[in-house]
C-alpha cells in the first residue's frame, strides 16, 4: 500500500496528481496506487490513469512499469461515484 499521506486528502495523489516522488520517474499521467512490498512504491510500483469529471472518477489503464508486456486489459476501468469517492478520501484523513 501507500502512506496514509499519500492517499488521503489533502493529499491530491488519489485526484490523479503526478507531483510527488513515486511518479517523477514516469511523468506520463499515470499514479502510483500500490507500491513494492520493500516499501519503497517507486521500487515496483502499480500505475493508473486517474480521470475526474464532473459525476465520476474512472480509474483504467492500469500497469506494472517494469512489466510492460503483461496485460490488465481485463482489470477496469472502474468507475467510481465522485461525491463518494471524494468522501471516502477525506473520512480516512481524519
Amino acid at each position: 500500500g501507500l502512506p496514509p499521506d499519500e492517499v488521503y486528502l489533502p493529499s491530491s495523489r488519489l485526484l490523479g496528481d503526478p507531483s510527488t516522488y513515486y511518479d517523477y520517474d514516469y511523468l506520463d499521467g499515470k499514479i502510483a496506487v500500490l507500491g513494492c512490498v520493500c516499501g519503497d512504491v517507486g521500487c515496483w510500483p502499480f500505475r493508473v490513469g486517474i480521470e475526474l469529471r464532473e459525476d465520476v472518477v474512472i480509474w483504467d489503464g492500469f500497469e506494472q512499469p517494469h512489466r510492460r508486456k503483461w496485460r490488465y486489459d481485463e482489470m477496469g476501468p472502474f468507475v467510481f461515484d465522485r461525491t463518494q469517492y471524494f468522501s471516502a478520501l477525506d473520512r480516512g484523513a481524519g
